[in-house]
């Protein structure tokens, strides 16, 4: 029977979270979850107690946590909530199953949410790390190029070539201005 309760809510309430999650901003998405939690833990946990079957719209926290929130309307519907005017009701017959699904399917977008920060953590650590790696090399390379120069003076025979600088400007003075 609990099969058949899943796969009659499943779909609407998997869309309902994807909606929520997608087209909300976090921090509006994190707070509707957050009081939702509140309201359908209260229920899983005091199933047989009505006063927590009934949410009143005008009051000021679901107004301002839920209502605004894209799909939350969907979500309620989903999982078994009914509009009753100036309340959502969830009937005294309805099953948790539902709300346990929803609670469960919060907590996997959740750590999907810690998933993603973390491999964007972990690209953007990469990416310095390449980064650090590159300097490194060419910093090595200009210590070896400024090693071989240093010896290379050492030479009593050693000349100063003519820089690339100077070549460019055709073979002038690059110390002076000149139009």
């Amino acid at each position: 029977i609990f099969f058949r309760v899943l796969s009659s809510f499943g779909m609407a309430l998997q869309v309902s979270v994807d909606i929520m999650a997608s087209a909300n901003d976090k921090g509006t998405w994190n707070t509707a979850i957050e009081r939702i939690q509140t309201y359908f833990g209260n229920i899983v946990n005091n199933a047989s107690e009505p006063k927590f079957r009934r949410i009143k719209k005008a009051n000021k926290i679901f107004e301002k946590d839920v209502s605004k929130c894209i799909g939350s309307e969907e979500l309620l519907k989903a999982v078994g909530w009914a509009d009753e005017g100036e309340f959502w009701v969830l009937p005294p017959d309805a099953p948790v199953e539902p709300l346990q699904e929803a609670l469960r399917l919060f907590q996997v977008k959740a750590e999907d949410e810690e998933g993603d920060m973390k491999r964007q953590a972990d690209r953007q650590r990469l990416l310095a790390m390449e980064k650090r790696e590159q300097e490194e090399e060419r910093k090595a390379q200009l210590s070896s190029q400024f090693s071989a120069d240093k010896e290379a003076r050492k030479d009593p025979n050693w000349k100063a070539s003519v820089s690339a600088a100077r070549n460019k400007a055709g073979g002038g003075d690059i110390a002076r201005v000149s139009n």
